[in-house]
């Protein structure tokens, strides 16, 4: 598979990066789908550098989006294509962080959907601890292994809508669980009238996390 690629977003101004922010997006889409978040987080992060590659297959059911696995693997217990994007996200996060000279823990993770089901994933197994991951409707795919897998503890936040029926909102519920009986600092929204989207509700929540690990 091809190194990571994609939209990005970089402080105005030439002012120095002091942290990171990578975005994977859902099936189906691409890159672009969430750089546009950046608009409401960059007033507040102005020394943070958004990135927010294409994953790194065709969406197998053909358009121009791509994917991070084959959905039909969650069925099978098939995970050679989710360990290939795991070791293509974290290779791309240490390429990221050696060019801005910053340790993993100035970095988050945002995912939504299947990108927050990657997000879940390899945020655990990565040995440099990152400094949070942040799921958006999204579920634990991998949580059978995660035990003896487990490399590092970062704090997770994980927002979900109500009303989603793509993916159902308990499955944050039973993640933000089975992540802290692992012992990982995680909290879990549920926002009412939500569907399988984010909202203003969710960007506020997201600003607060990194806020709280930025800031720190």
């Amino acid at each position: 598979m091809n190194k990571l690629s994609g939209n990005y977003k970089l402080p105005n101004n030439g002012v120095p990066v002091d942290s990171i922010v990578v975005f994977l997006h859902g099936l189906g889409a691409d890159g672009n789908d969430l750089i546009s978040l950046v608009d409401f987080l960059m007033e507040q992060f102005p020394n943070t550098a958004f990135y927010s590659p294409d994953a790194p297959t065709p969406y197998k059911l053909g358009g121009l989006g791509f994917q991070w696995f084959d959905i039909n693997d969650l069925n099978s217990g098939e995970i050679t294509e989710i360990k290939e994007s795991e070791n293509l996200i974290n290779q791309y996060i240490d390429q990221l962080l050696l060019f801005h000279g910053l340790r993993s823990d100035r970095c988050v993770v945002i995912g939504f959907s299947q990108g927050s089901m990657m997000a879940m994933h390899l945020g655990p197994r990565r040995k440099e601890q990152l400094g949070g991951i942040v799921c958006i409707s999204g579920a634990l795919i991998t949580g059978d292994t995660l035990a003896t897998e487990m490399e590092s503890f970062p704090p997770s936040v994980l927002i979900h809508g109500a009303n989603d029926l793509v993916v159902d909102c308990s499955n944050s519920k039973q993640a933000a669980a089975f992540l802290q009986e692992a012992g990982i600092k995680s909290e879990v929204h549920i926002l009412p009238d939500l569907g399988h989207s984010i909202d203003l509700r969710g960007v506020s929540l997201i600003t607060d996390f990194l806020h709280s690990v930025f800031d720190s």
